[in-house]
């Protein structure tokens, strides 16, 4: 029977998969923590696989909701959405067709299956309650669907912290469920409050914030680092990526701080503030951070009022709903016993210490040298997002260890082999490569390296994949420590307490209008900064179009470093024509300077291009049109279209666009004369081949390559001729010598260097290094070599630069050799330093006469260039 039943279940899931639709509703939605899920995922580096383990958590789903069984259904759809969250930190994940098309309908699916129910199980996570709560309990006021403004009666002032909150009957239906049938929310709600709270607290003090808006937190994230909404917002602020770059919070594969109690705190501190700057009233603040502020004043404009109750019916339904729900909970939590909250086991503020990890070590390791799980050590870093430190973090990444075990875990670190460190490191697959080739590179067997990524020796690897490589041949089970030295913290970091950590000061006594003064205050103030130290000022005149991400990417300097330079408030936009002040390297001030100068073509080029020469390779996304992708990179429509052949403005989503992104007045005649002018070699494809090799050998994008032989994709097939147009010496059919003219030179990457910059200095293209480098972006890592070819005089580059310029195809070579002076800091070794400037440890024992590889904080190392 239960066969029977099975397969038109199945029949119904693969209908239902094949016909998936665009997400139409951006409700928030919250992921839980691995507690809220029915299993955890493991970690695994291949999209695929990740891919495979929520389709089928999502089947799993679809089939208990079928039988009937609630919690089951619940947990399918959010272990699915768990699996779709560790996915959403790959590089360029969004443009994968099939990872948005699965996303789209587990979470239209899912929601739809939350407004179906019409009460929660007990043990629903947050998610559920969240979508289920604005759908479910404003049905009860019967104005929630109508459009005409109808006049709510006068409610009760209670004031709890430093703005009064009002309660009248839409407040009330809050108190009445969280007091009820909700009451295990605010529970579980409180009991995290004793872990979060005092931290939260003291970042709003500093920012001059009321501290009772602490309580957003609560029915924003149910105070969950890991929360992700339907919206992709994250963390317990959930921040959009957009608004976290304006906040300086940092967002990649390894790393996400938006899930970071502390900097998304100090984030939400500063937004929050900034929106009452704007808008003059908390109320209408939280209801932009919701929402957005645009909204809120459109809300404002059609209500002729700007009074939240007044504009509430213009306002979007969550929207409406958000501020009686905020002051609902903040007059619980604030006063728990008072509506029946007695008895919670709060949760402990984590004590912790500071450990800067300058390696890429897999985090079992670290854990055992901490005497805690790993899990407890993803809870006091919840900003990793992968199974191992970040291995280029700037100064190290700081890593919370338990306070207690703080001694115990730096002495069993320096006592692990340093090939048992690193279990792991990780390795973004580049354009052509293959599995037996990485295998080869980092000397383990294909096999090995296929079971640990969970793919077939015979798989076809995407660029952009993250693979996990094997770095040691030591299992971290055979690791050994001292546990002698190793307290109990583990038992310790679990407890609760009857005594919450943080209790919100009542007050009957309030300034309505103390913020408002301040800011005043703030914003009159001349913001005095201190000049960094090695720059000069450069003046940026703002054009149209531009954007501060955009100018901050071009000056390699942070959004908040433009802000602060320039006196820029957060509510106020740059305006076409305006002056800024960049602070820029003194070695760099005439190559920053003239980027005042450039066309909006050639800015482009410089902050978006990702493929050869001065065509840029377009992958269209969900949303974007003709005219948003030619306003990107100053084109016409009508000229992408004559690049693409493209009969009309219609756009397919995942599809490529060739644009060309140096003069677009001169491209026709360019073109022309490449076709009749240069030399046309014609190269023989061979068995195991690709485009990118190819381009590499010539000299050429394979952009270029593909323009020129008319594919339509990378795929070439072995005995086909390739046309390849280049200057008179270019080899014939089947030559395999790269067709490189110049000399070559090495030049050392410094710090602050970018890739524009370099390849101004050497008359190069930035898709030239990045051929000649291997490179796949653009991001450049100091103290590294790269080769450039070029005929520039030498004596014409700066004399700052000069040094670390040296002629490899010369025979002879200068006696001299230059070195520089490395001073230790602390978690540093010999082995880093050796990693850090490509040397052997050997080496910096011999250069700086050491009896042995101890070394001290503060001693200063000498690496001969």
């Amino acid at each position: 029977m239960k066969k029977l039943l099975f397969l038109p279940i199945v029949l119904c899931v693969t209908v239902i998969l094949s016909s998936c639709s665009v997400l139409k509703s951006s409700q928030k939605f919250t992921t839980q923590t691995i507690k809220d899920t029915v299993h955890t995922v493991e970690a695994s580096s291949n999209i695929n696989e990740l891919l495979e383990s929520a389709r089928k958590d999502y089947v799993n789903a679809l089939y208990q909701q079928k039988l009937g069984f609630k919690v089951e259904t619940l947990n399918y759809f959010e272990s699915a959405l768990s699996t779709v969250n560790k996915l959403s930190y790959y590089p360029e994940i969004e443009e994968n067709t099939t990872y948005v098309e699965l996303e789209n309908s587990i979470v239209e699916d899912y929601q739809k299956y939350i407004e179906s129910l019409d009460e929660l199980p007990e043990n629903a996570s947050i998610s559920a309650f969240d979508e289920w709560m604005n759908k479910k309990i404003p049905d009860v006021i019967a104005e929630e669907d109508s459009t005409k403004p109808i006049p709510v009666e006068k409610g009760v002032t209670v004031v709890v912290g430093d703005f009064p909150l009002e309660v009248n009957r839409y407040v009330e239906q809050y108190i009445e469920y969280f007091t009820g049938k909700g009451r295990h929310y605010i529970e579980s709600w409180l009991s995290r409050s004793g872990k979060y709270f005092p931290l939260m607290a003291k970042i709003f003090e500093e920012e001059k914030v009321p501290q009772q808006l602490i309580f957003l937190s609560m029915p924003e994230s149910g105070l969950s680092p890991y929360a992700r909404s339907w919206a992709k917002a994250v963390g317990m602020w959930q921040f959009v990526k957009g608004t976290a770059r304006l906040y300086d919070l940092s967002v990649s594969f390894n790393i996400d701080e938006r899930r970071d109690p502390e900097k998304a705190t100090r984030a939400a501190a500063k937004h929050l503030r900034d929106l009452y700057y704007s808008l003059g009233d908390w109320y209408l603040a939280v209801a932009s951070y919701n929402s957005g502020e645009g909204r809120v004043r459109k809300a404002m404009r059609r209500s002729g009022s700007s009074d939240f109750w007044a504009i509430r019916p213009y306002l979007p339904r969550e929207t409406r709903n958000y501020i009686p729900q905020y002051i609902a909970v903040t007059l619980i939590a604030s006063q728990p016993e008072k509506y029946g909250f007695t008895n919670i086991q709060y949760e402990k503020p984590h004590e912790f210490t500071i450990y800067k990890i300058n390696e890429a070590i897999d985090l079992g390791v670290l854990a055992k040298c901490a005497g805690i799980s790993v899990e407890s050590l993803r809870e006091m870093n919840p900003e990793l997002t992968q199974s191992i430190t970040p291995a280029d973090y700037d100064g190290g990444y700081p890593l919370r260890i338990p306070t207690k075990s703080f001694d115990a875990f730096v002495e069993n670190l320096k006592n692990i082999p340093d090939d048992a460190k690193i279990l792991y490191t990780s390795h973004t697959v580049k354009h052509g490569e293959k599995l037996s080739g990485i295998a080869a590179k980092y000397d383990v067997s294909i096999t090995q390296l296929a079971d640990l990524n969970n793919i077939s020796t015979r798989s076809k690897l995407q660029p952009g994949t993250e693979l996990r490589i094997p770095v040691s041949k030591i299992n971290e089970n055979d690791i050994a420590i001292n546990t002698d030295i190793l307290p109990a913290v583990e038992e310790e970091i679990k407890s609760l307490d009857e005594n919450p950590s943080y209790k919100l000061e009542l007050t009957n006594n309030v300034d309505q209008d103390k913020f408002t003064k301040m800011y005043q205050a703030m914003a009159g103030d001349s913001i005095k900064f201190i000049q960094p130290e090695g720059k000069s000022p450069v003046a940026y005149t703002v054009k149209s179009k531009d954007n501060l991400i955009d100018i901050a990417d071009l000056f390699n300097v942070r959004v908040t470093d433009i802000r602060n330079w320039n006196n820029l408030p957060y509510t106020s936009t740059i305006k076409v024509g305006q002056v800024l002040n960049l602070y820029v390297p003194n070695e760099k001030l005439e190559y920053f300077s003239s980027l005042d100068k450039m066309s909006e073509a050639e800015k482009n080029n410089l902050i978006f291009v990702n493929s050869g020469d001065t065509w840029v390779e377009h992958r269209i996304r969900n949303g974007e049109s003709l005219s948003s992708i030619a306003n990107r990179y100053g084109v016409s429509t009508s000229q992408i279209k004559e690049w693409n052949n493209l009969k009309s403005n219609r756009l397919v989503r995942g599809k490529k666009l060739m644009i060309y992104s140096g003069d677009t007045k001169r491209i026709a005649s360019s073109s022309k004369n490449l076709n009749s002018t240069s030399r046309i070699t014609k190269y023989k494809v061979k068995r195991g081949d690709s485009i990118g090799e190819i381009a590499e050998k010539f000299g050429v994008s394979t952009a270029q390559l593909r323009n020129w032989n008319k594919l339509t994709s990378n795929k070439i097939i072995a005995g086909s001729i390739l046309s390849v147009h280049g200057k008179d010496n270019a080899k014939s059919i089947g030559d395999n010598t790269s067709r490189k003219e110049s000399n070559v030179l090495s030049y050392t990457i410094k710090p602050n260097d970018t890739i524009g910059e370099i390849a101004e200095m050497f008359k190069v293209t930035i898709a030239d290094i990045k051929q000649w480098n291997n490179l796949s972006s653009n991001k450049l890592i100091a103290g590294k070599s790269l080769s450039i070819y070029s005929d520039i005089d030498v004596s014409k580059v700066s004399k700052s630069k000069t040094a670390s310029i040296n002629k490899n195809n010369s025979k002879e070579t200068s006696s001299k050799s230059s070195s520089t002076f490395h001073k230790i800091k602390e978690g540093e070794s010999l082995w880093t330093i050796a990693k850090k400037y490509q040397v052997h440890v050997s080496d910096l024992i011999e250069w700086n006469k050491l009896k042995d590889e101890r070394v001290k904080i503060g001693q200063s190392i000498k690496i001969q260039n």
